[in-house]
């Protein structure tokens, strides 16, 4: 589950994991707090989907923004749904590393080496520490958006993973 849908794996792996096999977290919260640099990104992109189509592939750069150069056919739903959210909660707390050391399920973390809503190294330095982590993998070149940017690796982590947890 990417970003707060990790966070809501997480929170099922440390409150419910009984109830699962076992839980990939792709670019989660809860491993730490969010960034301040995650919330002005978010913005920043906002603005930078405004610009003219031929500047979106070097913001994108700059950014790490995969939003400014997906195909509008994919955009356009969750542009619609962006402009009607309105949050009744703040970010993804972190978890402390005692409810953290409550799973017990086998773990997969895939993190965006150039996400900013987590720092990689230090997510998966922590989450080895306090997680029962069988593959942990820091994704070159993608940001937040792993699943978008790195699909066919994540699908081949996902099935390879889920495979290894069902033979345990």
């Amino acid at each position: 589950m990417l970003s707060y849908g990790g966070w809501l794996a997480l929170n099922q792996a440390v409150y419910g994991g009984r109830r699962l096999a076992s839980v990939t977290l792709v670019d989660p919260g809860g491993l730490e707090r969010v960034p301040l640099r995650f919330m002005v990104g978010l913005l920043a992109a906002l603005f930078a989907m405004r610009t003219p189509p031929s500047w979106r592939p070097v913001l994108y750069r700059v950014l790490a923004e995969w939003a400014l150069v997906e195909r509008p056919e994919i955009m356009a739903p969750v542009l619609v749904a962006a402009r009607g959210f309105r949050p009744d909660r703040g970010p993804a707390r972190r978890f402390g590393d005692e409810e953290l050391a409550r799973v017990a399920v086998p773990v997969q973390l895939l993190v965006g080496a150039r996400s900013r809503m987590v720092r990689p190294a230090r997510v998966v330095a922590r989450a080895r520490r306090l997680l029962p982590v069988w593959h942990a993998e820091v994704v070159a070149g993608v940001g937040h958006a792993v699943p978008l940017e790195a699909p066919e690796l994540v699908n081949d982590r996902v099935v390879a993973f889920a495979g290894r947890c069902s033979g345990r």
